[in-house]
């Protein structure tokens, strides 16, 4: 027991969310092939999650227990934190390395997009050039 009414997850508990996920990702696949990227796998996801959820309600915590946690996991992994001060003075909030890491990957993604004509998404008109006005043989 963790706190008053919380149990440890047993081993099934455990297994649960990570089986319907898989379960889960193989159907999106097998049901939409290749267009699972547009948004089943996604739904697959959430799905799991929302069992993970109800797998911990019914082992005693409550839902701001595990609002409390997801919010943690998630500045945990951004780098930062709620209780963390600012690196400078003049920073309303502090960056850490995945944050920078997902940016650098998202410019040059943009970058590498932009170079193979994609934006801006307007051509000019190409205008005939002079030598290619006489005929060819």
């Amino acid at each position: 027991m963790n706190k008053a009414g919380q149990r440890d997850p047993s081993l099934l508990d455990a297994l649960v969310p990570v089986g319907a996920l898989i379960c889960l990702i193989a159907l999106t696949i097998v049901l939409f092939g290749t267009g699972a990227t547009d948004g089943p796998l996604q739904v697959a996801l959430l799905t799991s999650a929302v069992v993970a959820g109800l797998v911990a309600l019914k082992n005693g915590y409550t839902t701001a227990s595990l609002s409390a946690a997801m919010i943690g996991g998630i500045s945990t992994a951004m780098g930062g934190g709620v209780d963390r001060q600012p690196a400078h003075p003049g920073m309303l909030w502090t960056v850490g390395p995945s944050f920078c890491i997902s940016l650098v990957i998202f410019v040059i993604i943009g970058l590498a997009g932009a170079r193979r004509g994609r934006p801006p998404t307007r051509r000019r008109p190409r205008t005939p050039s002079p030598r290619s006005s006489g005929s060819r043989r």
